[in-house]
């Protein structure tokens, strides 16, 4: 029997699911009752057992930055490795979320869901993406150039161009502008 996944639309809510196939991170999922297009990546995790689903929240909860609005959203299980980010001037690693995180230098008009101190400007404000995409029991990261980014971005000292989507390891190196940030899991 295959894995299954669950994931919610982000528009209307409507839990979806299917077979976890090859590829399925970098797919185009239409919602049935919005007709709204997401890549799969763009969902939100399905959790469906209420003892993960507390334990997931206060996990979530534990990991969250202080005021940074996701202390409400549902996180993984504690079968599940998220990973974090290690920035320069960062008082503890940063962690991931399930789905999207955006990462950019801190700036009051920043958009980007993790904002780094970056005294030189060399990191936009919206520079690239990790996407936490989690499929039955596998957890993928993968990391893209946001089409916002003004500087080069590299991934262990190759540059990226703006439509590579690569998958991270542990302890792998991100480099925007001046800033470079390491890459664990927990």
């Amino acid at each position: 029997m295959s894995e299954r996944f669950r994931i919610i639309c982000p528009s209307c809510h409507k839990v979806l699911e299917g077979d976890c196939m090859e590829g399925l991170e970098f797919r185009r999922i239409r919602c049935p009752k919005c007709g709204k297009t997401y890549g799969f990546t763009e969902f939100l995790p399905f959790y469906d057992d209420e003892t993960d689903l507390s334990v997931a929240r206060q996990i979530q909860h534990n990991c969250s930055q202080p005021g940074s609005g996701d202390e409400t959203q549902v996180g993984l299980s504690v079968n599940y490795t998220i990973g974090c980010i290690i920035a320069p001037g960062a008082p503890a690693p940063i962690p991931l979320r399930p789905g999207r995180n955006s990462i950019g230098r801190k700036a009051s008009s920043s958009t980007a869901s993790i904002q780094i101190e970056d005294s030189s400007c060399t990191m936009s404000r919206e520079h690239y993406y990790i996407d936490v995409i989690v499929t039955g029991s596998k957890v993928t990261h993968l990391l893209s150039v946001s089409p916002k980014a003004m500087n080069t971005t590299e991934l262990d000292g190759v540059k990226l161009e703006k439509t590579d989507r690569l998958v991270l390891n542990d302890g792998c190196h991100i480099r925007s502008g001046n800033v470079t940030v390491e890459f664990i899991l927990k």
